[in-house]
């Protein structure tokens, strides 16, 4: 009877027939052997070998075959992601490299925190919901820088480095215009509101950049309510900053990209010296309720202005201890950013028919101290 001697070398695998060496002398009937199994095959068959099965095909060829090995799959796909995460981590920490030197070079700060009620942000589990304005500010600055670096959400937020020094961190893509959002519903019932957040001594001409950033996050030519928050005391020099933010504001109202404007925590002496120097009176204005008093209610009805509950009582919204706190380490190791706030913006979207925020986030403008 002839014999076939089946040899696997060390070069090759199971399935590699370049690594067989086989020598047969019939083909009537052939008996194989390998390590301590036995196989017989006439016209082809399978036989279990130690740990492959041999399979002898029509024409009298061996042919080996691996088992499915469950534990050596797993601990390749453990590996696998072990390498994966080693990945990631080294591009986080590059992408932490390159947004500290941009930021160490800059001279001013721009960030677009992006619609905070959409779903990729609401639904984060890592982090808890903010009791206040203060905390939903930082929570929301956090989120833009922690995706900044991160490679996972790499294309969630940009960072881009203009000409004149600034650098922008943007969450993307903006959101869609409210009206979009609301097709087939509501149509156009949807009202937009922005809440600028006076953090230092700005020009009217940083005012009027603010409301143009609201605009372009939401892809709107018109803000329907506009209230100034200066976060001040009634100093002179106070009083005549935010007379001339007024100013600005009015110019944006009378151009019709403002629908009204408003201001806040303005008692009775602040609102009476603030309306006769002022050209439009504010539609509105929100006070704490330490702010209310019966001389103020007779000058608000006098003027035709809502005094309306301030949501936002905490002062300062952003310090600049409250910012390092944030950014500070994705400045310098020692977490001083040496960034002062200059403005915060807070914009909303509401669907009328719904009685629901549909948008609300933050943009920040901070300087190089």
């Amino acid at each position: 009877m002839a014999t076939a001697q089946v040899l696997l070398s060390d070069a090759a695998s199971p399935a590699d027939h370049s690594g067989l060496n086989t020598t047969a002398t019939s083909s009537s009937s052939s008996s194989s052997s390998v390590g301590n199994g036995t196989a017989s095959a006439a016209g082809g068959g399978v036989r279990q070998h130690g740990e492959f099965n041999l399979s002898v095909l029509g024409g009298g060829h061996p042919h080996f075959v691996p088992h499915h090995d469950s534990e050596y799959e797993r601990q390749q796909q453990q590996q696998q992601q072990q390498h994966e995460e080693q990945q990631q981590q080294q591009h986080d920490i590059h992408d932490q490299q390159q947004l500290r030197a941009m930021l160490a070079a800059s001279t001013s700060l721009l960030v677009s925190t992006g619609n905070l009620l959409s779903p990729a942000l609401s639904r984060r589990g890592d982090v808890a919901a903010p009791r206040n304005t203060v905390q939903e500010v930082l929570l929301a600055l956090s989120l833009a820088f922690q995706d900044a670096t991160s490679s996972v959400r790499a294309a969630a937020v940009s960072v881009q480095r203009q000409s004149d020094g600034l650098v922008h961190v943007a969450r993307s893509p903006s959101p869609a215009s409210p009206a979009s959002d609301c097709a087939g519903s509501c149509g156009e019932a949807v009202t937009t509101k922005a809440k600028l957040f006076v953090l230092d001594d700005i020009s009217e001409a940083e005012l009027i950049d603010a409301v143009a950033q609201v605009r372009n996050e939401l892809a709107l030519e018109r803000i329907d309510s506009f209230i100034l928050a200066p976060q001040f005391d009634s100093d002179a020099a106070n009083r005549a900053s935010t007379d001339r933010l007024w100013h600005a504001a009015e110019s944006l109202y009378t151009a019709g990209v403002l629908g009204s404007i408003g201001v806040t925590n303005f008692d009775s002496a602040d609102l009476s010296s603030f309306v006769s120097t002022a050209q439009i009176s504010p539609s509105v204005n929100q006070i704490s309720t330490g702010k209310f008093s019966q001389p103020l209610a007779q000058l608000a009805k006098q003027h035709n202005i809502a005094l309306l509950s301030n949501p936002d009582a905490e002062i300062p919204i952003l310090s600049s201890a409250a910012l390092d706190s944030v950014i500070g380490s994705y400045v310098d190791p020692s977490g001083s950013s040496q960034l002062r706030p200059r403005w915060l913006v807070r914009y909303t979207t509401e669907i009328k028919c719904r009685s629901i925020a549909a948008h609300r986030g933050y943009i920040l403008r901070a300087d190089r101290v």
